[in-house]
């Protein structure tokens, strides 16, 4: 088995300040695989993460797509998909995380006055 190491560096958007509590989620997907984790904690910025890419089943040239959430008290504070062509070795890789939008939970009517 030929392990080799990516180390994603995370970033969040210039003056954004993180939630004091939450969680986050990371997970990576390949051609031939997907993983993820998670934790209840919201990281230290910039956020180091280690990913394992085995060697014997990933080709060098193909696309990994690396998925991150950090949750706070209102549902998804940040959200990106950041795809990358892996080098065929151990790879550094920065991730600028952008705003994620609201997603609409409800609908809203126009008010109307009058009968």
């Amino acid at each position: 088995m030929s392990l080799h190491t990516i180390t994603a560096s995370i970033h969040p958007p210039d003056g954004y300040q993180l939630p004091e509590s939450g969680g986050t989620h990371i997970s990576l997907t390949t051609p031939h695989s997907s993983s993820g984790s998670g934790s209840n904690q919201i990281p230290k910025m910039p956020w180091i993460v280690t990913l394992t890419v085995d060697g014997e089943i990933a080709t060098k040239g193909e696309e990994f797509s690396l998925k991150v959430q950090i949750n706070g008290p209102t549902p998804v504070f940040l959200d990106t998909p950041h795809t990358f062509i892996w080098n065929g070795g151990d790879q550094e890789v920065d991730v600028n995380l952008t705003l994620a939008p609201v997603p609409k939970t409800e609908t809203t009517q126009p008010l109307t006055f009058g009968s």
